[in-house]
């Protein structure tokens, strides 16, 4: 006999499990579906990202062979003993094997999907890497160097200033900080000689006219020697001249030229004791600076004492260097704007170089002063 209620309740459950298992399939497939289109965007995605990180490095790559060329062939036009200090980058993904500079050409080796990738820019003269040039990521200052027949790039010594400069009165004497950095990797020797054969101006390097010394790697480590000049009494009116040469065991050798200007020393103008400097970022000079960008105007003013403290007049000349002690501007004043006041101002080029420059003024009887000012680049 057929039991209907039980059958029916039997084929309902069946059917129930049947459908439920037959949900859970469909399920596994949509979820199944849906992770290889994940994964399948996902592989698309990181191949973009992959694709645009090699554009970005090889972009970086060609920007600094390019840069590093120009410079070079600018020194080389220019002639023995220019240089350019270039700041350059060096890729995060650059292959240190591929890092050359020779044969007339600068190659950068950078690391992409399917190898390495080498960028390069040519000139067309010789062209050597010195003793030290950056191979690991990171922006770094890089000297370009033009040497006898070929032109030099990158440096293990830094010099600063590469040459030096004085005014002296006779029977006046002043002095001049030399810096010595070693950018390498390792100790280098250094000797300096002082080459001086002007018996009317006496010169030392550290009281000496040899010193040798070792030169650590690093900013931290520099070395900084005291280059000093001396005017006899009957020193000649004019220019006198010398050099120190400088040698190293890493095959680096640079000349630092040495000029003392020796000036008149008028006897009528003697009731200036010292003088102050200051430096303005306005007309107006009513806001003090010290720090100046490219471009900018330097208002400086000068005041002039006699041994009262009471300011009294006299002419002045100021004077403006850069920060490798090359001489930008001169200017000569009378006092204005107040009994022994002397205002001015200078306009830094759009290419003047970053660092430490220094004003100095000369009053007219013997009496100097100087400040240094920091330059920095338009960011």
């Amino acid at each position: 006999m057929w039991d209907f209620p039980l059958t029916f309740l039997t084929l309902a459950t069946k059917y129930y499990f049947m459908r439920k298992a037959q949900a859970a399939v469909e399920l596994t497939i949509i979820t199944a579906f849906m992770m290889m289109v994940l994964f399948l965007l996902f592989e698309f995605g990181q191949t973009k990202i992959n694709e645009n990180t090699s554009v970005i490095q090889v972009s970086q790559a060609r920007n600094t062979v390019d840069r590093l060329a120009r410079a070079a062939v600018e020194v080389h036009t220019e002639g023995v003993g220019a240089r350019r200090k270039i700041y350059v980058t060096i890729p995060d993904t650059v292959n240190p094997t591929r890092v050359m500079i020779g044969n007339g050409t600068i190659t950068l080796g950078v690391y992409v999907a399917n190898g390495t990738s080498d960028v390069s820019s040519q000139v067309g003269f010789t062209i050597a890497q010195g003793g030290y040039f950056p191979t690991t990521p990171g922006s770094y200052w890089v000297w370009v160097i033009s040497r006898q027949g070929y032109v030099q790039i990158g440096s293990t010594m830094e010099i600063n200033p590469l040459n030096a400069y004085f005014e002296l009165f006779p029977s006046n004497s002043t002095d001049k900080n030399i810096t010595f950095t070693n950018y390498g990797s390792s100790p280098i020797n250094v000797t300096l000689n002082l080459v001086w054969a002007d018996s009317e101006i006496t010169a030392a390097i550290n009281g000496s006219n040899t010193i040798n010394f070792s030169l650590q790697p690093g900013a931290s480590s520099s070395q900084i020697a005291d280059l000093s000049a001396t005017a006899n009494s009957n020193a000649s009116l004019g220019l006198h001249s010398g050099y120190i040469s400088v040698t190293t065991n890493v095959s680096e050798s640079e000349i630092i030229p040495i000029m003392v200007n020796v000036v008149g020393q008028p006897s009528s103008l003697q009731t200036v004791s010292y003088m102050t400097i200051e430096t303005y970022n306005d007309s107006s000079y009513a806001y003090s600076s010290a720090t100046f960008s490219q471009s900018n105007v330097i208002y400086y003013r000068v005041k002039s004492y006699n041994s009262t403290n009471n300011l009294v007049n006299s002419t002045v000349t100021v004077k403006v260097y850069d920060s490798v002690s090359n001489l930008m501007s001169a200017s000569t004043y009378s006092s204005n704007g107040g009994t022994g006041v002397y205002s001015g101002s200078y306009t830094l080029p759009a290419n003047a170089l970053p660092g430490s420059w220094k004003l100095t003024a000369y009053e007219v009887g013997g009496v100097s002063t100087t400040m240094y000012i920091t330059i920095s680049a338009n960011s």
